[in-house]
């Protein structure tokens, strides 16, 4: 029930035979429509390797800009997931934060501009358990 729409665990590995437009959108759809819970239990039933997959997949979605702003939704809702979260090796600390931001403009700037700006950087100290949009931007 809870994996209802979520896309195939291939999918989300570098190489492989899926478009990943089609992917993503089909993972943003099922991050949306799920319950928390939902959330929750998909993230403990997926091994730590698949988590990192997804994480992966997210990083490097959030390199296109078509999906940019989208991507960095899906990617902070299954941060804030501490069954998805959990594990030394889940997810690249610096990759997500490279994300997170766009050329130093935090993600609710809608342009990118050529200015850099540092982000704080995710750690398991400042863990995704405090990570959001809003604490990039100082609010938190």
């Amino acid at each position: 029930q809870a994996l209802a729409g979520f896309p195939a665990l291939e999918a989300f590995v570098e190489t492989n035979r899926f478009d990943a437009g089609d992917t993503f959108k089909e993972l943003r759809v099922w991050v949306r429509r799920s319950r928390e819970w939902d959330r929750a239990a998909v993230g403990e039933w997926l091994s730590e390797a698949q988590r990192r997959d997804v994480f992966r997949f997210l990083t490097r979605i959030c390199d296109r800009r078509l999906y940019r702003a989208q991507g960095r939704e899906v990617l902070e809702t299954l941060l804030g997931v501490k069954e998805w979260a959990r594990g030394d090796g889940t997810f690249d600390a610096e990759a997500v934060s490279r994300a997170m931001i766009c050329s130093g403009k935090t993600p609710r700037m809608s342009r990118c501009s050529s200015t850099r700006a540092t982000s704080p950087a995710l750690s398991r100290e400042n863990s995704v358990d405090n990570f959001s949009l809003a604490s990039m931007n100082g609010e938190a």
